[in-house]
């Protein structure tokens, strides 16, 4: 949920006086526009101060009103720090409501690669004269052109509703990790290229997220792109980085979750 387009304004300001001739009366609205998600919001408030002549006039009626103009400044410029502390405050909330969208997205990359791990043990090698059919606990977890790409997005695949690594993308910026929001609904995923998106996911949602798959060692080291465990130091595990960036009023933030998974069977 995001906040924002926010706007405050102080209008109609007129200064009346009372019907009985013993008040000022100092009539103006506020007018308070923000955007919540998708929907847009107005309040508009109508305030009435009313000053007694007695509290202000004094025996040069020369100076009344001048003495009214500084009331009436006064509480314009109360009125306009209150105003501003309620606009800092919509923008706390827009950036906390950010972050935990963000933090959802990077567990859900984490939990993805987990899912993947766990599908890959469950196919298993049933026939093991067929050893090329066989699936072991990282076979879809590393790339199958370059062993030393470690830097995947995860794709959907509308035709049979599951989800694979792509390793085409290598950094954050790379078209390929935005995310793409149901028209109908939060649901967001990424793909390669628009045409592999399914129909309703057209709306782009401000996210970007990159995985980053860097093996772990028999020896408890862990291997970063170029380099790979060797034949005397087999991979035990996956250490896993879920970044993900996006926009904030004008700033880039990051967020980055890390998690390690192991070959434990």
């Amino acid at each position: 949920m995001s906040l924002k387009n926010k706007k405050c304004q102080i209008s109609n300001f007129q200064v009346k006086q009372s019907p009985n001739g013993q008040a000022f009366i100092l009539v103006f609205e506020i007018y308070l526009i923000f955007d919540i998600g998708y929907l847009k919001f107005l309040r508009v408030k109508m305030l009435k101060v009313k000053l007694y002549k007695k509290l202000i006039t004094s025996n040069h009626r020369g100076q009344s009103l001048a003495e009214v103009m500084v009331i009436v400044f006064i509480i314009i410029v109360g009125l306009s720090g209150t105003l501003s502390l309620l606009i800092f405050s919509f923008g706390a909330v827009q950036e906390s409501e950010s972050r935990v969208m963000a933090a959802n997205f990077a567990r859900e990359g984490i939990e993805m690669v987990r899912n993947i791990r766990d599908t890959d043990w469950l196919e298993g090698c049933p026939n093991p004269d067929e050893p090329e059919n066989c699936k072991y606990w990282n076979s879809s977890l590393a790339s199958n052109t370059n062993p030393t790409d470690y830097t995947a997005i995860a794709k959907f695949n509308p035709s049979d509703m599951t989800w694979t690594l792509e390793f085409s993308p290598e950094t954050i910026n790379d078209p390929e990790t935005e995310l793409y929001r149901d028209a109908d609904s939060q649901l967001a995923i990424q793909a390669v290229t628009l045409p592999d998106l399914p129909e309703n996911f057209t709306v782009k949602t401000g996210y970007r997220r990159l995985l980053t798959l860097n093996p772990i060692c028999a020896d408890g080291s862990v291997a970063t792109s170029p380099s790979s465990c060797d034949v005397n130091n087999d991979q035990i595990g996956i250490d896993i980085q879920s970044h993900v960036r996006w926009a904030d009023r004008g700033h880039e933030r990051n967020l980055i979750v890390e998690e390690k998974i192991y070959n434990w069977r």
